[in-house]
């Protein structure tokens, strides 16, 4: 059986059991489950089919500040690729490096040390409200099938019990660290009490984008509506354009869309060629989903306390998705985008192409004790220096695991906010093990969406190459932490600095130029 488990397929999931695999002692076993048919989540199978990065200008020198898995990732696909060939990539990877992958499973029950057959989440019971488990002893998965309204657990096939030493939860979801007891903050809870998580997108392939027009086309200032960008990756030039948000804020029949489907709005599209004149567009904006909640957990006591202001768990919301993106409502709305007018949904099978999962933006956010509960705070980010010894970030930079950078990007949370984009600091932050250690378990990690950070933070270190940093520092540490046979959440400074030594042979980038 193995000795660490991560939970969750997309790419920092994947780079966690890579890590811990490489840096493990002899004879460690690593396990991945995820529920999508492949890893890589959303940045395969869900159509996401780019890096959403920011490289760092700074001292004459223009980079990512993101090393480790991502890196060697951005070098082998591009900045732009083919869903299915970074899924056949990072099945490779996890082949080639003996981790067990238990592709479609979700996770039944969590077991508690102390409490075999018992889960360490009962929300309704006495035993949930005394606290979280101090350690995991094991989880308890099993296959999903297809049920007539999404995915259901198979009864067909019986669950497996995993029991390990350290448990990693990389998912979007933070199925493993809810079902564990730990305290979280759902959404942006930290400032507003309405709970609301940002809204999620159904990516969709479209064709016949009409190129020229979409360079050429000018608002009425005489401003490109589209910003348009053909970068190079190793099979070839993918095109890429964004913009439009004039013409989603505005247009009326636009409006006529999202008054027609409440809950859903076209935005501005953002899109990526990944095969020659087949575009991933995110574009459809799914409101009001709960992302710690599946169709498959209704009425048990797995499920997620409901939010009354986010009435869809991810399923539903998926299928009401699923059945809006083949309506002529759908497309007439993407129409109405300049070089767009032409365009059509993509078929497969009859039936649209869309992405398998939808793409998830928030989720929940686990908290430590008072008075720090967040890890990492807007602050950090917004005031982050340019060297070691400088901003309010190097607060961090003894125990760093590596470098966050992005945008300060919100998708918004209702239908009538629009995307907000406010620039951070020009320079990335130091992130500390801290981010991703969940008190009082001890040998839990959370480096997914269930990372100790601020809502507000969370807007720039949600993207994928930000959670590869913490899924190698978590994959590290839970090596590490096998080898020692001390938990991560004890560890002093002399086994953070090895931790920083190991993630610096995996590449990882742990200092500012």
């Amino acid at each position: 059986m193995p000795d660490i488990v991560v939970y969750g397929g997309e790419p920092g999931g994947v780079a966690a059991a890579l890590s811990a695999a490489r840096r493990a002692p002899a004879g460690t076993e690593v396990a991945l489950v995820f529920p999508e048919s492949a890893p890589g989540g959303v940045a395969t199978v869900g159509g996401l089919c780019a890096w959403e990065r920011r490289p760092w200008m700074h001292a004459g020198r223009r980079a990512d500040p993101q090393g480790g898995n991502f890196a060697v990732w951005l070098e082998e696909m591009g900045p732009i690729y083919r869903p299915d060939t970074f899924a056949a990539a990072l099945a490779l990877d996890l082949s080639s490096t003996g981790v067990r992958v238990y592709a479609g499973c979700d996770i039944e029950t969590v077991i508690p040390e102390g409490g075999p057959g018992k889960t360490a989440a009962r929300s309704r019971s006495k035993k949930a409200r005394s606290g979280p488990a101090t350690a995991i002893a094991a989880v308890r998965i099993r296959p999903l099938a297809a049920g007539e309204r999404g995915p259901v657990f198979s009864e067909s096939e019986p669950p497996t019990e995993l029991p390990a030493r350290v448990f990693i939860d990389a998912s979007t979801t933070g199925r493993l660290t809810r079902l564990a007891g730990v305290p979280g903050s759902v959404g942006r809870t930290d400032w507003n009490p309405d709970g609301r998580q940002m809204a999620a997108t159904l990516l969709l392939a479209v064709e016949q984008v009409d190129w020229a027009a979409l360079v050429a086309a000018r608002d009425a200032a005489d401003k490109a509506v589209w910003g348009t960008l053909t970068e190079t990756s190793p099979d070839g030039p993918h095109r890429s354009f964004w913009g439009g948000a004039h013409i989603a804020a505005l247009d009326p029949l636009l409006g006529a869309f999202a008054d027609a489907h409440p809950g859903f709005r076209v935005g501005a599209p953002r899109a990526w060629e990944a095969e020659p004149g087949v575009f991933w567009i995110s574009a459809l904006l799914v409101y009001n989903v709960d992302g710690r909640r599946r169709g498959y957990d209704a009425g048990t006591d797995r499920d997620a306390q409901p939010v009354t202001m986010m009435s869809r768990d991810v399923d539903t919301a998926y299928r009401e998705a699923r059945k809006l993106a083949g309506s002529p409502d759908l497309l007439g709305a993407l129409r109405r985008f300049p070089g767009l007018e032409g365009v059509r949904v993509a078929q497969i099978e009859g039936a649209p192409r869309t992405g398998e999962v939808l793409f998830l933006r928030e989720s929940v956010h686990a908290t430590g004790p008072k008075p720090d509960p967040f890890a990492v705070t807007v602050e950090d980010l917004t005031g982050a220096g340019a060297a070691a010894q400088d901003g309010l970030d190097q607060r961090h930079r003894a125990r760093r695991i590596g470098l966050g950078f992005y945008w300060l990007e919100s998708a918004g949370y209702t239908e009538g906010e629009v995307l907000r984009t406010t620039a951070a600091a020009g320079h990335p932050a130091f992130l500390p093990l801290e981010a991703i250690l969940c008190p009082p378990v001890a040998n839990l990690l959370v480096p997914g969406y269930a990372a100790r950070i601020e809502s507000r933070a969370w807007w720039a270190l949600r993207t994928a190459p930000n959670l590869c940093v913490l899924g190698d520092a978590a994959g590290v540490a839970a090596a590490f932490s096998a080898r020692e046979g001390q938990p991560v959440l004890r560890f002093g400074n002399a086994e953070v600095a090895a931790v920083q030594s190991w993630l610096g042979g995996e590449g990882a980038i742990l200092e500012k130029w």
